[in-house]
């Protein structure tokens, strides 16, 4: 591959878009168990279309769906923000306050549940996989437009520098 087309391909155009979904049952009252068992087969204006485990739902249940951010679930391994390490590898206390850090603490909170999409659908068509796993369309009844707007708009992205790169590589 020529120097030039290596420079079109970054390791960070194919970072996986990760994130995590809650499904509640409103319904029968009761929740996916496996929630990485539950992923996003297509996404639709004031829609989706979802793999599930067997039995989850049926045609006309409504769900409560939660789409939260996966990097934020789990954080990178590092020393704690209230310590810092000291010279010969000991830990010491870093010099924030307190207050410092209660209010990093909130901010990380606040951006975390800014990011998280909370939605109310209900169940419009329900298929079996081979696997046994459900193919399931829902409609949205309550959601946050901006948020969801969002959320697809960063796939599209994706989809759109993938795309661009495949097209430069195939010139």
């Amino acid at each position: 591959m020529s120097k030039e087309r290596n420079s079109l391909i970054k390791r960070d155009d194919f970072v996986e878009i990760k994130y995590l979904i809650l499904v509640k049952n409103s319904t029968t009252k009761t929740e996916v168990k496996a929630a990485e068992a539950v992923t996003i087969a297509e996404l639709r204006e004031r829609g989706l279309v979802l793999r599930l485990p067997s039995g989850a739902c049926m045609s006309g249940h409504m769900l409560l769906l939660q789409i939260l951010p996966k990097t934020n679930l789990v954080p990178k391994q590092r020393p704690p923000r209230h310590l810092s390490v000291a010279p010969g590898g000991g830990r010491k206390p870093a010099s924030k306050s307190h207050e410092q850090l209660v209010k990093e603490k909130e901010l990380a909170a606040r951006e975390f549940q800014a990011a998280v999409i909370e939605i109310t659908a209900k169940v419009h068509l329900v298929q079996i996989a081979d696997d046994g796993s459900l193919h399931v369309e829902v409609n949205f009844y309550q959601f946050d437009e901006k948020k969801w707007q969002k959320f697809v708009a960063s796939f599209s992205e994706r989809q759109n520098t993938i795309h661009r790169i495949v097209k430069a590589v195939k010139e």
